[in-house]
């Protein structure tokens, strides 16, 4: 006998097979999430054990824009996005009961280069889309990790940035988070940094006409299996 089997979800168009999936991956090193000090040339800061948003400290003071790095993205070109966000927790709650909004950019780039250099965050060419996160909910309960501190849905920027010529599986993409300047903040809103499972995660949804893992294996030819797999 013959069997299939996916992941979540599985969808039968004239012979073609489009497959259900979900990516999560965190912050992996210390310089994948940084902070470009706007007042300070513009010099980053890397492996801080916090990322705060939109300033470094109370007050509105030490105005910061934020770069999240994602290395390794097992998203295949073709592939359409249902739903994307980054979940945070909370790290400390200073200015945390006081207005944020923020606007959240992708680098339009097919495979995203390492941070470094001063204004090596906001010098990037931005996606066409951006997400307002407008009124993001106080943060007062350090170690809280759940919706009031994921950012809302980044459909249309990841999308925008997986649709480009150049995007392949396994390159990596930068999310750049900074403040609103339609509606400035007054307050922070404090992270946890990476790396660690308590860092920045990107949780991405999305259907692929490409099946991973496939049995047997792409390109064999003595198979010894009764089974078809696609995970």
């Amino acid at each position: 006998s013959i069997f299939l089997t996916f992941l979540l979800l599985v969808g039968f168009v004239c012979a073609n097979v489009t497959s259900g999936y979900v990516f999560e991956l965190g912050i992996v090193d210390n310089d994948q999430d940084v902070e470009e000090r706007l007042d300070r040339d513009n010099v980053l800061d890397m492996g801080s054990s916090d990322v705060e948003m939109p300033y470094e400290d109370t007050g509105q003071g030490d105005p910061q824009v934020i770069g999240l790095r994602y290395p390794g993205v097992a998203i295949p070109k073709g592939s359409t996005i249902l739903s994307a966000y980054v979940q945070f927790q909370i790290d400390e709650d200073k200015g945390g009961t006081e207005p944020v909004s923020l606007v959240i950019d992708g680098d339009l780039a097919a495979d995203a280069a390492p941070f470094g250099d001063p204004f090596s965050v906001t010098n990037r060419t931005r996606t066409a889309a951006q997400v307002a996160w407008t009124d993001v909910p106080n943060w007062t309960n350090v170690g809280d990790r759940g919706p009031d501190q994921a950012t809302p849905d980044l459909t249309a920027i990841i999308q925008e940035i997986i649709d480009q010529d150049d995007w392949a599986i396994g390159n990596a993409l930068v999310l750049i988070i900074s403040d609103d300047p339609a509606n400035p903040s007054l307050g922070i809103r404090c992270a946890e940094a990476g790396p660690g499972d308590d860092s920045a995660t990107l949780i991405v949804e999305f259907t692929s006409p490409v099946s991973f893992n496939p049995i047997p294996a792409d390109g064999a030819i003595e198979v010894d299996t009764t089974t078809l797999e696609f995970s």
